[in-house]
């Protein structure tokens, strides 16, 4: 999240700088001639808080506590088998593992192991660079990704499965090998996604008071190796955070003292499904015949007076269109 304007908002997380759209098991990372396509900002207050009755100026903001965090199924400390899944075990070091699994509980009450080795498999095989710009520094290389549990690099391209196949429980697929097939759940059981269309929104340098806002709003914050899903006031204003231990590969729930001095970097997870095809004619219709409005009615005025009148006019057309655009596609967290 950036402050741009005044104004924090969400982007989407980015790999090298670059947008990536998933597309039949391949990305394909879009560059023009000259430059990186700009970042997708996502005004993050347009997300409602939970709970309508809470505010960041709580003394508590209580979800689960400390003692629910090291009890959980995603706080457990991996198997040994799991840790030998190298993906695995990478994505409880970069703290993906936790994300997934604290944004679950926060937001459904699931309690859940996130099973890396699913989003794995449903994951892309290729990424693909076009209109590619060689340099130096950045070559730009297509990869081919390898769907092993010994793949240095699947683990880095998981968040794209999350988006367009969400995640299941380990109890459906261990985590302990990569599945040969994904139709059924190990034991032959159907099984049923959670988090589809939910996206990593990156924050920067935001205050402990901002990051209580995204707890209200997003159930759970990824930052410092640890995830934080709650505060509580004791002598002292603390986080309720899950804690990663590097050791077990598990998680630990601990109070630790809020810093206000400091400034926090992190990832969320955001619910936003793509727009619908009637949406998008709806706007474009739309456009069209207010755009037509305009020049009938130009058209009868004096040319001087309409010439002086259309930047503004024109302005606030796009400024309408704007604010329906963000009211009708960015709602609040959905039920998962």
């Amino acid at each position: 999240m950036t402050n741009w304007g005044g104004q924090f908002r969400i982007t989407y997380f980015q790999i090298k700088g670059l947008q990536l759209f998933v597309q039949r098991g391949q990305i394909d990372l879009k560059m023009n001639d000259f430059q990186h396509p700009p970042n997708f900002f996502i005004l993050y207050y347009q997300y409602a808080i939970k709970d309508k009755a809470t505010n960041y100026s709580d003394e508590n903001f209580i979800q689960f506590d400390t003692g629910d965090i090291t009890n959980s199924q995603t706080g457990q400390p991996l198997q040994q088998a799991e840790i030998d899944c190298f993906s695995v075990a990478e994505s409880h070091r970069q703290g993906l593992y936790g994300l997934f699994g604290f944004t679950t509980k926060a937001l459904s009450q699931k309690d859940i192991s996130p099973s890396i080795t699913y989003l794995i498999k449903k994951g892309p095989q290729i990424v693909i660079y076009s209109n590619k710009i060689y340099t130096p520094i950045h070559k730009y290389e297509n990869i081919e990704l390898e769907q092993s549990c010994s793949s240095q690099d699947a683990v880095n391209y998981i968040q794209f499965t999350l988006e367009r196949e969400g995640v299941v429980d380990s109890t459906c697929f261990p985590n302990t090998i990569i599945p040969e097939s994904v139709k059924k759940c190990a034991d032959g059981q159907k099984y049923k996604t959670i988090l589809k269309d939910y996206y990593f929104g990156q924050f920067r340098d935001l205050s402990s008071d901002d990051v209580k806002d995204l707890l209200l709003r997003f159930g759970a914050v990824l930052t410092d190796e640890m995830i934080l899903v709650g505060w509580k006031m004791k002598e002292h204003s603390n986080w309720i955070a899950a804690v990663r231990d590097p050791i077990s590969y598990g998680y630990t729930g601990y109070e630790l003292e809020i810093d206000d001095e400091k400034k926090y970097s992190g990832y969320v997870l955001f619910y936003s499904p793509p727009p619908s095809l009637i949406l998008i004619l709806g706007l474009v219709f739309g456009i069209a015949a207010v755009i037509a409005i305009i020049i009938i009615v130009g058209l009868q005025m004096l040319f001087l007076q309409f010439m002086l009148y259309l930047p503004y006019m024109l302005f606030q057309l796009l400024q309408f269109m704007f604010q329906l655009l963000f009211q009708m596609l960015q709602k609040e967290q959905q039920p998962i």
